[in-house]
């Protein structure tokens, strides 16, 4: 297990890492989350910072050339 910050905790708890890649889409006037990939976090290093490392690279090699990344939750491209 790794640990990971809740933002409604506001401090550390284990767990077990999942970052959601989602596309936004539009019906009826509402935003809806249309899920494109579920990653997991590494088996060997299980840490906040490589989970995100590990969703922005497969972001950086699956975001088309029409489309921009938006990010939430303390992520940060450099």
């Amino acid at each position: 297990m790794g640990k990971y910050f809740n933002g409604i905790a506001n401090r550390m708890l284990k767990g077990i890492g999942f970052a959601l890649v989602v596309e936004v889409g539009h019906l009826a006037g509402q935003r809806l989350p249309l899920l494109r990939q579920i990653l997991r976090s590494d088996a060997i290093d299980r840490s906040q910072k490589q989970l995100k490392l590990k969703a922005l690279s497969w972001v950086g090699e699956n975001l088309a050339a029409n489309e921009v990344l938006v990010f939430d939750a303390g992520a940060h491209r450099a």
